[in-house]
């Protein structure tokens, strides 16, 4: 694509062919300010056609509120319900959860949760927003920091791409996972 509106850019702007006559000299832009405008717009738009392209990657959206990790065949919950809870309601909340006709669910472990961080992605936004739409910066896991002791869990920041722990008293969201 880049080549071919190269192509046409220094075509438009060569000299005319012998024995036809050139448009006006007005209409047309110096050959370097064509070609420099052209790799512009080109630039410009790549990130688009790049997002587009790339749309729920590897997540497929299962049409009933969850989406599913094809490299994992895990099947998440699409959006939270936008409730801050601390550690021990997340979990209960997973637990209780009923949705797209399943009643398995649970807080997913570090290491899953995880595997949904995109690191490529610009600052506050390292999750798909595609598969996982209105994802909010810090989610708990099911696993208890042992250094912490009893009072410690893990959590993601999809703010920042990090993982790391907090009190168990302290409010976060939960997403909730289940196996295939």
């Amino acid at each position: 694509m880049l080549f071919a509106i190269y192509e046409y850019s220094a075509n438009i702007n060569s000299a005319p062919t012998e024995g036809l006559s050139r448009h006006n000299e007005k209409t047309h832009l110096p050959r370097g300010i064509m070609k420099r405008w052209m790799l512009i717009v080109t630039l410009a738009l790549a990130p688009l056609s790049i997002a587009a392209a790339e749309g729920l990657g590897a997540y497929q959206d299962n049409g009933n509120g969850s989406t599913t990790d094809s490299r994992t065949s895990l099947v998440w919950q699409r959006q939270d319900d936008a409730k801050e809870r601390d550690w021990k309601q997340a979990m209960q909340y997973c637990e209780a959860l009923t949705l797209a006709g399943s009643t398995d669910w649970r807080l997913p472990g570090k290491a899953e949760l995880s595997g949904l961080l995109e690191k490529k992605r610009a600052y506050n936004n390292n999750i798909n927003k595609e598969a996982f739409p209105n994802t909010k910066n810090w989610y708990w896991t099911q696993d208890p920091n042992n250094v912490a002791g009893a009072i410690g869990a893990w959590y993601v920041n999809f703010a920042d791409g990090s993982v790391y722990w907090d009190y168990q008293v302290y409010k976060h969201f939960a997403r909730c996972v289940r196996n295939p």
